[in-house]
C-alpha cells in the first residue's frame, strides 16, 4: 500500500459531510469540546471497531487472496465514479442556486426545527458518543477503500491494528484540533473557533466537492493503472 494514497484518504475521509456538519454544530454550543470529544470517542470506537473486523475478514477471504487482480479496478472505479458524481451533483447545485426564480411575493421564512445532529449534541455528551456510533457506522467510500487496501498488502496482525487505528485518529482531524486547541489555550480557541465556523459553514460546499473530484480521478487513475 502506497503510503501517499493512505494519506490521501485519510485527508478525504477528514472531510466527510456528516463530520463537517458535527463541527459546525458543535462549535456554536456551549462547551463544544465536550460534545466533540463525546462524538470523537464514539466515532473512533465504532470506526476502530469495524475497520478491524473488516480488514481481518478481507484478509481470510478468497476475494482478496485469490481476486486481487480483479477487485482492485472494480472497488476503485466504483468508488470513483460515485466520488465524480457526487462532485457534480454538488456542483450542480451550486450552479442552480442564483438561477432560481425570485418569488413574487415575499413570504415569512419557515421556521425548520432542529436537524437530529443537532438535537443529539443538545442533549450533552453522552448523546453526542451515541451519535457518534451511529453515525460512524458507515464513515464512507474513502475509508472502505483504505481498508481494502490495507487488507490486500499482507501485513501482519500488529501492523493492520496500527494502521486501522492512525487511519480513524487521521480521518477526524476535523474533531480533534478543535479539543486539543481547548486544551493548549481555551480562551483564544473561544474565540478562533468562532472565526472557523464561519469559515467552515462558508467554503465547506465549496471545499468537498473539489475534494471529492480530486479523490475520484485519482481512484479511477489508480483503477486504469491496475489493469495494466
Amino acid at each position: 500500500m502506497n503510503l501517499a494514497e493512505y494519506l490521501v484518504l485519510a485527508f478525504v475521509s477528514a472531510l466527510w459531510p456528516t463530520l463537517v456538519a458535527v463541527v459546525i454544530v458543535a462549535l456554536t454550543r456551549e462547551r463544544p469540546q465536550r460534545l466533540l470529544l463525546g462524538f470523537l470517542a464514539g466515532g473512533l470506537l465504532t470506526t476502530i471497531t469495524v475497520g478491524l473486523l473488516v480488514v481481518f475478514l478481507l484478509s481470510d477471504s478468497a476475494i482478496v487472496n485469490q481476486s486481487r487482480s480483479k477487485t482492485n479496478p472494480i472497488v476503485d472505479f466504483t468508488v470513483g465514479v460515485l466520488a465524480l458524481l457526487v462532485a457534480w451533483a454538488a456542483r450542480r447545485r451550486e450552479l442552480r442556486r442564483p438561477l432560481q426564480a425570485k418569488p413574487k411575493k415575499p413570504k415569512k421564512p419557515k421556521r425548520e426545527g432542529p436537524s437530529r445532529t443537532e438535537r443529539a449534541l443538545e442533549r450533552g455528551p453522552l448523546f453526542a458518543f451515541l451519535l457518534g456510533i451511529a453515525l460512524d457506522l458507515m464513515p464512507g467510500f474513502f475509508y472502505l477503500v483504505a481498508l481494502k487496501d490495507i487488507a490486500e498488502a499482507n501485513y501482519g496482525a500488529a501492523e493492520i491494528v496500527v494502521l486501522v487505528v492512525v487511519f480513524c485518529v487521521l480521518m477526524f482531524a476535523l474533531i480533534e484540533l478543535p479539543i486539543l486547541s481547548y486544551v493548549v489555550a481555551p480562551e483564544k480557541t473561544a474565540i478562533w473557533a468562532n472565526g472557523f465556523n464561519a469559515w467552515l459553514r462558508t467554503n465547506a460546499r465549496h471545499l468537498i466537492p473539489i475534494l471529492a473530484l480530486v479523490a475520484g480521478i485519482l481512484l479511477i487513475v489508480r483503477g486504469i493503472v491496475s489493469l495494466l
